[in-house]
């Protein structure tokens, strides 16, 4: 081989490979997870080129030794990219992906050059170097070291694992793809048939970077023109540009090879960021959807939820087989319909049926409560009064007093449903003030509980029970909002249990919250009512004759949201019911002994 020669050719191969980095970084986002490795192949091949080119053509044994020497970056550079260039390709995400694993691919090649930095000292990659003439060429011949022999072995290695991927890579492409597969994976395999002739000393002269040449022309050809992912021919009647619905043209491998600007508007992103990736990459949930059909030959269809930018979209979608002249299935269509603003409007028509369905039960529970709450205490004032002005003179003190003391407890009844509507409505419209404030938690529901105690039948059956403490137990509290929980509850326990059986109020420090229990031994709730507990004007079927607004418990609840407390509650028919409440403490001391707290005196 001349000189000129060889330098021409090395210099087509050189200019092959710089083109290659440079487009592959001009198209990175095209290119996605292999351009790195791509730029990274082509550069090593570069580099050797060239340096190749500077030691056959100077004439000074100084420069040659020196390009000799350097260009082994580019050698040790070469196998580690196209294992990294191939994994990328195939999509390869096993074991030698991972975090340190990955990396100790590149221990050999760093090994590696150190030692030919230091080889003039250690010996261990040649023994030996002579200039030796081939033909017109002058190059410098090795005898190899131990360590040549270790990463030859090496780089021979991963030869193997690149041939073995691609070659399961074609076994399962795309049958319209596998020819130009064929021609690629010749191009790898080329340069390494090659680099059996060098190790075997055959030559000496370094083939490789001429074979690199023409593979180069390959991997140019099928990676930048798309042929190697290109379904376009058998896709163009099918995908239309004018098309509304979005559509997208899968391969065997599942991998997206055509969509119409329909699809890239509902997906969000553009063609060249989606060209090549796997459909659930492109569309996690459409895995979903294409997983319903394991058969390739039959046609799937469904609705999925995505999200993108914070909004919740929905899509209808329908895969068919997609088949090639000879009708042999190649691949399939996914025909993507986005049906948000449907599916908003079905829902906003369900929430306003639910909404009217709702008001109208809350009206008839109301009508029910209402009519029910009042004319019982109406008809019972109305007949007390009738008495009185009827029978007044036959009446003593005592009849009378008690005539009046009726009129009164009914009055209270009327008024205590009056308030709890009020003070719904101020609760649910904003307009009660919400003012918290640092309070002795223990302290304030003991006097809250005083204040129910006034009345003697009431204290006679409350105990109540709280945590002694070295300092008070202080919480975030609106007082007037804690009397509507504290009253509610208590009033609650002690209607519906039996006059004869008391009700335990608890006070509990667990954590960072204070728990207030309430415990009674009454009537108790059906599992059935318990779900709606907390619905306004919803009572337990076995409330039976006892009064009450069905708003008590809603309230209560109403007012714990506002502190960020909690409330829930166990029970069971005729063993009666315990509601637990929850609330943040503003600082917790260390509890020391409890002590029982009858009929609501403090000890």
């Amino acid at each position: 081989m001349s000189l000129s020669f060889a330098m021409f050719l090395l210099g087509i191969s050189a200019a092959l490979w710089a083109y290659v980095a440079l487009y592959a970084q001009y198209q990175l986002r095209v290119l996605g997870d292999i351009a790195r490795p791509m730029i990274l192949l082509a550069l090593s091949v570069f580099q050797w080129t060239v340096l190749y080119a500077v030691e056959i053509a100077v004439p000074l044994p100084q420069l040659k030794i020196a390009a000799f020497y350097l260009k082994y970056i580019g050698m040790v550079a070469l196998p580690v990219a196209g294992l990294l260039f191939v994994l990328a390709y195939v999509n390869y995400s096993g074991w030698m992906t991972a975090g340190r694993r990955r990396r100790l691919i590149y221990v050999i090649p760093a090994v590696t050059l150190i030692l030919v930095l230091t080889n003039a000292r250690l010996g261990l990659m040649w023994t030996d170097l002579r200039l030796v003439n081939v033909g017109e060429i002058q190059v410098i011949a090795e005898t190899r070291g131990v360590w040549a022999w270790i990463h030859i072995a090496f780089a021979y290695t991963l030869f193997g694992v690149i041939c073995l991927m691609m070659l399961r890579h074609l076994r399962a492409a795309f049958q319209l793809h596998r020819r130009s597969l064929s021609i690629l994976l010749g191009a790898i395999i080329f340069p390494g048939l090659v680099s059996f002739l060098i190790v075997a000393g055959s030559t000496p002269l370094d083939l490789i970077p001429f074979a690199m040449g023409i593979s180069g022309i390959a991997v140019a050809r099928h990676l930048f023109s798309y042929q190697l992912i290109d379904l376009a021919p058998i896709a163009r009647n099918i995908v239309t540009e004018s098309m509304a619905d979005g559509m997208i043209v899968l391969d065997s491998q599942q991998k997206v090879v055509a969509l119409n600007p329909a699809a890239e508007k509902i997906i969000g992103r553009d063609k060249t960021t989606l060209i090549g990736e796997t459909y659930d990459a492109v569309l996690h949930e459409l895995s979903q959807l294409v997983a319903y059909s394991e058969a390739i030959e039959k046609t799937a269809t469904g609705e999925l939820v995505t999200s993108r930018d914070g909004r919740t979209y929905y899509l209808e979608l329908r895969t068919s087989p997609l088949r090639d002249d000879g009708k042999k299935i190649i691949g399939r269509v996914v025909v993507i319909r986005d049906i948000t603003r449907r599916k908003e409007s079905e829902a906003k028509l369900r929430a306003a049926l639910d909404a009217e369905k709702e008001l109208n039960a809350l009206r008839a529970r109301f009508v029910s409560i209402v009519s029910h709450e009042f004319r019982t205490p109406m008809s019972i004032i109305q007949t007390a009064t009738e008495m009185v002005q009827r029978y007044r003179e036959r009446m003593d003190a005592e009849a009378l007093a008690a005539k009046f003391d009726t009129i009164v407890s009914q009055i209270a009844i009327m008024n205590a449903l009056i308030d709890d509507v009020l003070s719904l409505e101020r609760l649910q419209n904003g307009k009660l003030d919400f003012s918290p404030e640092t309070l002795s938690a223990a302290d304030t529901i003991h006097q809250l509980i005083d204040e129910l105690c006034e009345d003697t039948q009431i204290a006679e059956r409350v105990q109540y029970l709280y945590p002694q403490t070295s300092t008070s137990v202080q919480a975030m509290l609106d007082k007037k909002l804690l009397r509507l929980v504290v009253r509610n509850l208590v009033s609650n326990a002690l209607k519906y249990s039996p006059q004869e059986m008391p009700v335990s109020v608890m006070l509990d420090i667990d954590g960072e919250t204070l728990k207030l229990s309430v415990r009674d031994q009454g009537i108790g709730i059906p599992k059935r009512d318990q779900a709606r507990l907390f619905d306004a004007f919803y009572r337990a079927a076995n409330v039976g004759d006892v009064p009450g607004s069905g708003l008590g418990l809603m309230i209560v609840k109403q007012a714990l949201d506002l502190h960020g407390g909690t409330i829930d509650f166990t029970s069971a028919e005729d063993k009666g019911t315990t509601f637990r409440v929850t609330l943040p403490l503003v600082s917790r001391p260390d509890v020391q002994t409890a002590s029982m707290m009858p009929n609501g005196a403090a000890h």
